[in-house]
């Protein structure tokens, strides 16, 4: 190799080193470790379907934070059969352990349970008001997924856009 290739890779390899070494050190340090909270999972999670906030649920119920109750009622929903959406929704009296709540069922399945601990303390709202005000957004949710299932509308709709980009494309 002759001198000038050799003193061009010298040069190259330490521009690299240099660029390695400098990023390195305007990296920030590593922070000291954040310490664990065993209430980090308690944060309140809100249920949202189809794009709709349903409730927030902020307790622990079972034993299940409130993203694992959130979690388990999308899955409930995902497992419901297309027939059920039209089957009543009404809330059940439940008591789990010392606390008492309601279970909010479609039909006979159960969706998810609200319990005194998933009042917001600022709003004053009692239980049997969140419950009613759930049921109603529930009754929401519905609406929305039979304007977003029904057939006549979606084909109405299709025909339009053809019409529009037809009319617009001459």
């Amino acid at each position: 190799m002759s001198a000038t290739k050799r003193s061009w890779t010298r040069t190259l390899l330490g521009s690299v080193l240099a660029l390695t070494a400098a990023g390195a050190l305007a990296a920030d340090p590593p922070g000291p470790p954040k310490p664990s909270s065993a209430n980090e999972g308690d944060a309140p999670a809100t249920l949202r379907i189809l794009n709709r906030d349903v409730v927030v649920l902020r307790a622990r119920v079972v034993g299940l934070t409130p993203k694992l109750r959130v979690q388990r009622t999308l899955q409930r929903l995902r497992d419901l059969p297309p027939t059920a959406i039209d089957d009543p929704l009404r809330a059940v009296p439940t008591t789990f352990g010392d606390a008492n709540g309601s279970t909010l069922v479609v039909g006979d399945r159960p969706l998810f349970s609200l319990v005194a601990g998933d009042l917001d303390p600022e709003s004053g709202q009692n239980l049997d008001a969140l419950v009613q005000q759930t049921l109603a957004r529930l009754g929401q949710v519905r609406t929305t997924w039979h304007e977003l299932h029904d057939r006549e509308r979606l084909v109405s709709g299709a025909l339009r856009t053809v019409t529009a980009t037809l009319l617009l494309g001459s």
